[in-house]
């Protein structure tokens, strides 16, 4: 069958993911945001509109479990988005240092360093994956991108197919004897 058009965004390996997060430079503040950012779009999959709403008080242990509770999404749907053990310690790194303790979990940094303002815009998250991706050698990344890889990561070691698509709020497809396809309801 002849394909039509060009295939949209790509993933990075587990490599590329790698030298992603490792380019952010952890001694700063900014440095700890960023890559508190990357972890959450990478590790989490979330939408970078998820991330700039995202508040301190969303994220809670459940069950021996770090997860996101009552994130909004795109069509308004209301899930629950389990945390990386790896991504949980980012963003601690990040709150610690900035002393957020309540309200939105990212905000601006001044050119001194200092945090300021109650939250960031999505421009923010673009300029920062943007920004990492030219350091680490990869061309053409976007923060959508993060969140395919997070999809690819997810299928590969996911243990039910309903736990997953419970976390990424879809039900678009299914697996079907090693394959995704459209569900037919």
């Amino acid at each position: 069958m002849k394909r039509l058009g060009q295939p949209v965004g790509n993933w990075l390996t587990a490599q590329q993911s790698c030298k992603l997060l490792a380019t952010s430079q952890r001694a700063t503040l900014r440095g700890k945001r960023d890559r508190a950012m990357l972890a959450l779009l990478l590790g989490c999959g979330l939408r970078r509109s998820e991330l700039v709403t995202l508040k301190s008080d969303q994220v809670q242990k459940r069950e021996d479990h770090w997860v996101i509770v009552d994130l909004v999404g795109k069509a308004r749907h209301v899930r629950t988005v389990p945390i990386p053990p790896w991504v949980k310690e980012d963003v601690d790194a990040w709150t610690a240092a900035a002393g957020i303790r309540e309200g939105k979990l990212f905000r601006s940094i001044r050119k001194d360093g200092a945090v300021w303002g109650l939250g960031v815009t999505q421009n923010v998250v673009w300029y920062v994956v943007k920004k990492c991706a030219q350091r680490a050698g990869i061309g053409r990344l976007a923060p959508h991108d993060l969140r395919r890889t997070c999809a690819v990561c997810a299928t590969v070691r996911v243990e039910s197919w309903s736990r997953f698509s419970f976390s990424w709020g879809t039900s678009q497809c299914r697996p079907l004897n090693g394959m995704w396809v459209a569900n037919s309801s």
